[in-house]
């Protein structure tokens, strides 16, 4: 062989040494974008991966009671799969399932299923959600035997310290908007009715004029009724052409409506009537850039609305106009 010939064998040779282990690699990591990969990456560590090892304090400031939301009900809805479309969990013998809600769409977040068989369960007593996928579990929920459910929620997003507590209310609807959260920290009881009279009042004075500002459960409510309703619940508006839907909870009455004539497709106004004394105590008009215009009517005559109030689309309280 010539010596040519022979230099140029050697560093092929020497090349395909380098480049092969590279190639290895590159496939290694490139690859397994599949469920497994994804649960893997999300899932915790061994030693707190138990819902029983979290750290939770009572924090004094929070929100003795929160409201059922849209993304509450989605949780719900995947906590009732059964466990033969999981997997097994194999830390523990269990079954486990992972599910990334509207994948492609807006507000996606991941929710991860658990069934501690090995504790004698048949079904996911434990779920897991990821609010922002930020791969840190925001909030992890024990659904029990007896119907009741705690969540514990991470406010530092952390992964490791849980440092809220909120019980399902006894016997709740679990309907949007309406309250069924209670921290038990707080208030000691997840029975309403057994609270003491000052936790009752303020569970019940939460559906009334508020003029201080702030933005409080019942108008997380209110919101998040808006929002959840599509128009298709409601019916014609003979008045003006649009859509209406009138609603009766327990404490009030609400009254949606779409001027599509405008153009709308969604509830654009608001009515309340918090004392149902069939007059409109409030009007709230929800903008298309996600501000809200509140006014209200402090003579409860259902003509004069003299305060004004807007909430814009990342606000936190009520800036009086």
């Amino acid at each position: 062989m010539k010596y040519k010939q022979f230099v140029i064998l050697r560093n092929s040779i020497i090349a395909l040494l380098i480049l092969t282990p590279i190639v290895i690699l590159v496939i290694a990591y490139s690859g397994g974008n599949d469920e497994d990969d994804q649960v893997k990456k999300l899932e915790e560590p061994e030693e707190i991966s138990s819902i029983e090892t979290t750290s939770s304090t009572v924090d004094e400031n929070a929100d003795p009671y929160q409201i059922f939301t849209y993304h509450h009900q989605i949780v719900f809805e995947n906590q009732k799969t059964n466990i033969s479309e999981g997997k097994t969990d194999e830390n523990n013998g269990g079954v486990k399932k992972w599910i990334e809600f509207n994948k492609n769409g807006t507000n996606s977040f991941f929710i991860d299923l658990r069934c501690d068989q090995q504790k004698g369960y048949n079904y996911f007593n434990r779920v897991k959600v990821d609010w922002d996928k930020d791969k840190n579990w925001d909030e992890k929920w024990t659904f029990r035997e007896d119907g009741t459910v705690e969540r514990t929620i991470s406010t530092i997003d952390d992964n490791t310290t849980y440092d809220l507590t909120y019980e399902l209310i006894t016997d709740s609807k679990l309907e949007i908007g309406e309250i069924v959260w209670i921290n038990t920290e707080i208030s000691g009881s997840a029975d309403f009715n057994n609270l003491s009279s000052s936790d009752q009042k303020n569970g019940k004075a939460l559906y009334e004029t508020d003029l201080t500002g702030d933005l409080t459960l019942a108008h997380q409510e209110i919101i998040e009724l808006q929002k959840n309703t599509p128009i298709s619940a409601g019916k014609p508006d003979d008045n003006n052409g649009g859509v209406k839907k009138w609603i009766e909870k327990s404490t009030y009455f609400i009254d949606l409506r779409c001027d599509k004539q405008k153009g709308f497709e969604y509830f654009n106004r608001v009515k309340l009537d918090w004392d149902k004394d069939k007059k409109w105590d409030e009007k709230w008009t929800f903008h298309e850039d996600g501000s809200i215009k509140r006014v209200i009517s402090t003579s409860d005559d259902n003509e004069t609305y003299n305060i004004e109030y807007e909430l814009f689309s990342d606000g936190t309280s009520w800036i009086e106009k």
